[in-house]
């Protein structure tokens, strides 16, 4: 379908009140060429919003075996994911694990879950997510959006909206960022914990109130301009200011 095409179908009628997206499948963003030949020119020429594959490849990247979390600080500065009024984000899409020649894609279930955290917790972009009856046969999405952890991240990116995102952290196993004063998140995909000191006076967070972790209720009180978060190896923590 040519973009004049899907303009014609999708006018200003059908668009009213309604959030139109399209799913143009590749394989990074600016300088690969299914971006710069497909997906740029449909975004450009239809206002519409997509599917941020330039996104996903870079979180495949980051949790990848010798990959680096510095891949997701900041990747739409340089190309490599979507404008956040543009982008569908995702972890897993229904294609990925529904079709034989898309499973490569497939993140090991751990790297899932701190990938829900990333794109449930930054600022930007519509997060969907892949809810099945076990269409797979993998059992790991079945009423996924009953999840105990999938509820928590929900609860986190609703309590956030509207809010800023601060990068405050990050190497090759942690990234930890801060939604103004609102939120604050941390992701760790190596296996051991690490330990996180916040300057709270430069990084406006709040003090004399609970922060608590909407994936484990862990609660940090900060009281000081020095506070120490800790992030557990191989998971994340969500906490919201209370």
């Amino acid at each position: 379908m040519t973009n004049y095409h899907i303009n014609a179908v999708f006018d200003s009628n059908i668009k009213n009140g309604v959030h139109v997206f399209g799913e143009i499948i590749t394989t990074g963003g600016a300088g690969s060429s299914e971006y710069d030949n497909f997906l740029a020119p449909y975004l450009s020429a239809t206002g519409h919003s997509a599917y941020d594959f330039p996104l996903f490849a870079q979180i495949r990247s980051a949790f990848s075996f010798g990959g680096s979390m510095n891949a997701l600080v900041d990747p739409g500065a340089y190309g490599q994911a979507l404008s956040g009024d543009k982008a569908i984000t995702f972890s897993i899409t229904h294609d990925i694990p529904l079709n034989d020649g898309f499973r490569y894609q497939l993140l090991d279930p751990t790297d899932e879950h701190l990938a829900n955290a990333y794109v449930l917790g930054r600022d930007g972009g519509v997060p969907l997510l892949y809810s099945d009856n076990n269409e797979s046969g993998d059992n790991r999405w079945v009423d996924l959006y009953k999840r105990d952890d999938i509820k928590g991240m929900v609860k986190f990116h609703n309590g956030v909206q509207g809010s800023g995102m601060q990068m405050v952290s990050h190497n090759d196993c942690v990234i930890f960022f801060k939604r103004d004063h609102q939120g604050v998140v941390g992701i760790n995909k190596c296996a051991d914990g690490q330990d996180i000191w916040v300057d709270t006076s430069t990084d406006n967070l709040w003090w004399y109130r609970n922060y608590r972790d909407t994936l484990s209720n862990d609660v940090q009180y900060i009281t000081t301009q020095w506070h120490k978060f800790y992030v557990p190896g191989r998971s994340a923590r969500m906490w919201l200011m209370e």
